[in-house]
């Protein structure tokens, strides 16, 4: 299994996202299906690498994004839920902003 270096997830924490980019492939992940959910057939990730890479990520939110995110979501306020589901579409949208790299490149 593929583990995310100290250097990846410090880059991602505090938001260097270029050199978290280089970092992720130094770390192995250099496949496009490296960035898509293990749920899905082309995916190349195993379920422990798509969740510590998503923690990686929410390491660099900010403390009350990272608490919103670890609150279920019924015990949210309707007010929260829209806030929630946002912050969980940026995790997504930055893993795709990998995937979408490496095909270019």
């Amino acid at each position: 299994m593929r583990t995310i270096s100290e250097k990846t997830s410090k880059a991602l924490a505090r938001g260097a996202y270029g050199t978290a980019y280089r970092s992720l492939i130094a770390d192995g992940f250099n496949q496009p299906t490296d960035f898509i959910n293990p749920r899905s057939d082309s995916s190349t990730l195993k379920p422990e690498e798509y969740e510590n890479l998503k923690a990686a990520i929410i390491a660099g939110f900010t403390a009350d994004v990272r608490e919103l995110l670890t609150k279920p979501v019924k015990s949210l306020t309707d007010e929260q839920k829209p806030d929630r589901r946002y912050w969980a579409q940026q995790i997504s949208a930055l893993i795709a902003t990998y995937r979408l790299e490496l095909k270019q490149n």
